[in-house]
């Protein structure tokens, strides 16, 4: 009989596998942005040549180094906010932090078309492989661009990747997102500038 697979395993293979998208990914060209241009003196003189016609040049540039994803853990206390999920009702974060189960957490925001696309890929590909585990794994989303993923939007959004009632969307106001960006260490001051972070945390764990 063929041992069923751990979950850490599987999470960790779809990793090295989005990392090998990050790696590869391709971006359409847009109009620049102030906040890229703002970057450039600290980029290499190809990636401020790039960056003059194209708004995500820091992401390309992130990525083109990204070979594998990066691991560290840490210990995070949660601030007690009220977020929304995609149907408009309150969550709290208290209850949405179960730590009687295996959850990762990704920030993502639907117009992103750089790097959310792929981690909300990832995501999608985990929700289907745990579907077939017993194990209970949650997979959770939250937008840094509250402003314009209102629930309806996020709803719009889970459907577009099939996701399951493991896999939860949510929304809040801007305060109180970045303050459970800055308590997860993941806030970066801009949409524009967040990175391709992933929390994990196994049941029964405190650390991330």
């Amino acid at each position: 009989m063929k041992s069923p697979t751990h979950p850490c395993k599987l999470i960790l293979t779809v990793f090295s596998f989005t990392a090998f998208f990050l790696s590869t990914q391709l971006f359409a060209d847009s109009d620049p942005h102030a906040h890229h241009k703002a970057m450039m003196k600290n980029m290499n003189m190809s990636t401020v040549a790039e960056s003059s016609a194209d708004p995500h040049a820091q992401h390309k540039a992130m990525m083109k180094n990204t070979e594998s994803f990066k691991r560290s853990t840490q210990k995070y206390i949660i601030p007690k906010v009220t977020l929304l999920n995609k149907m408009g009702i309150q969550t709290r974060t208290t209850d949405l932090f179960d730590k009687d189960k295996t959850q990762l957490v990704n920030f993502i925001f639907t117009t992103c078309n750089t790097i959310c696309p792929v981690l909300s890929g990832t995501f999608s590909q985990l929700d289907k492989e745990i579907a077939k585990l017993d194990n209970d794994i949650e997979l959770i989303s939250i937008t840094i661009d509250p402003e314009y993923d209102t629930p309806n939007v996020l709803k719009e959004y889970a459907k577009k990747f099939n996701s399951s009632d493991k896999w939860k969307f949510l929304t809040g106001s801007r305060d109180d997102i970045i303050t459970l960006q800055t308590a997860l260490n993941a806030y970066r001051g801009s949409k524009m500038n967040h990175e391709p972070i992933t929390l994990l945390r196994t049941a029964n764990n405190e650390t991330w």
